[in-house]
């Protein structure tokens, strides 16, 4: 995942772009939203501790990372 930063003109020589990458799937659990139900992954994230790791849906890391998922436990 690229993220841009908007950043002041006077911080114009600071590099704005930086990726995040996931590095392992921590849980999963189906959420149920309305009429449907949600497959959900905890990702834990480069250079980031256990406690910052994020719920994402499982299809959108499936497609961004499938690696992700077939090096986890996980069933993809």
């Amino acid at each position: 995942m690229t993220y841009q930063l908007e950043l002041p003109l006077e911080l114009d020589l600071i590099h704005d772009v930086f990726d995040e990458e996931p590095v392992q799937i921590l849980n999963c659990e189906v959420k149920h939203l309305r009429r449907k139900w949600i497959s959900l992954v905890k990702v834990l994230w480069r250079n980031h501790g256990t406690e910052e790791a994020m719920w994402e849906s499982k299809d959108s890391i499936r497609q961004q990372y499938p690696y992700l998922l077939k090096r986890s436990k996980i069933q993809g």
